[in-house]
C-alpha cells in the first residue's frame, strides 16, 4: 500500500505576511494559511515541533503554533531587525540579529536564557551543533566565532571572507561557509 507523504513549506514575505503551503505526494501544494506576522519584511523563519516563529525587521519574534494555527505571542530581546533563527530539537531556539547579538531562548517559557556578545556588526547566520554544547556564527564584521553555550561565551573567532551563511556537517567534525 502506498503511504501518503506531506510536507509543509512556510514563507516569509517583504509585504509582512508568513504564508503556508503543503505538499502532497504528488508534489501539489495547496495552500493552509496567509498570516499577517510583522510591521515588516519577514527576515527569518523556523520551526521545530508545533512552533514556528518568525523574525522580522520590526525586532520581534513572532510565536505561533502549527497544529493549531494560531499564534501564541511575540518575544522581544533585540534591538535591531531579526535576521536568523535555528531552533535545537524543541528545547531551545537561537536569534540572531542586526544589534549584533545571538539570543538563547528556552522553547516553552519563551524566556531568554543568555545573549552572546561579541560580534562588532550584525549576524549573518547562525547553526547549533548536534550535541547541542556549541554554536556558529558568522557576521557582517567578517568573523566566524564558536560559541560555548554550556558557559555563553565565544571560545574561538576567525577573520576571513565575509561568510553570510553556514552549517555543521552532519557528523558534527566540520562547517561549511558561504561567503560572498
Amino acid at each position: 500500500e502506498f503511504m501518503a507523504i506531506s510536507a509543509y513549506l512556510v514563507a516569509g514575505t517583504y509585504e509582512r505576511t508568513l504564508c503556508g503551503y503543503s505538499l502532497d505526494a504528488e508534489g501539489s501544494f495547496s495552500p493552509i494559511f496567509n498570516q499577517p506576522a510583522h510591521l515588516g519584511p519577514v527576515k527569518a523563519v523556523a520551526s521545530a515541533g508545533r512552533y514556528l516563529v518568525s523574525g522580522g525587521s520590526d525586532e520581534e519574534i513572532r510565536v505561533f503554533n502549527l497544529r493549531k494555527r494560531v499564534e501564541v505571542g511575540s518575544i522581544m530581546q533585540h534591538n535591531g531587525p531579526i535576521t536568523c533563527l535555528k531552533f535545537f530539537k524543541s528545547t531551545h531556539l537561537f536569534s540572531g540579529s542586526e544589534d549584533n547579538s545571538i539570543c538563547v531562548w528556552k522553547s516553552k517559557e519563551w524566556e531568554c536564557l543568555a545573549v552572546l556578545a561579541g560580534h562588532t556588526a550584525g549576524v549573518c547566520d547562525l547553526d547549533v551543533h548536534n550535541s547541542g554544547r556549541v554554536l556558529l556564527s558568522c557576521a557582517k564584521d567578517n568573523t566566524i566565532r564558536l560559541w560555548d553555550l554550556i558557559k555563553a561565551r565565544c571560545i574561538l573567532s576567525t577573520k576571513g571572507p565575509p561568510a553570510t551563511a553556514l552549517r555543521w556537517a552532519p557528523s558534527g567534525d566540520s562547517y561549511a561557509a558561504a561567503c560572498r
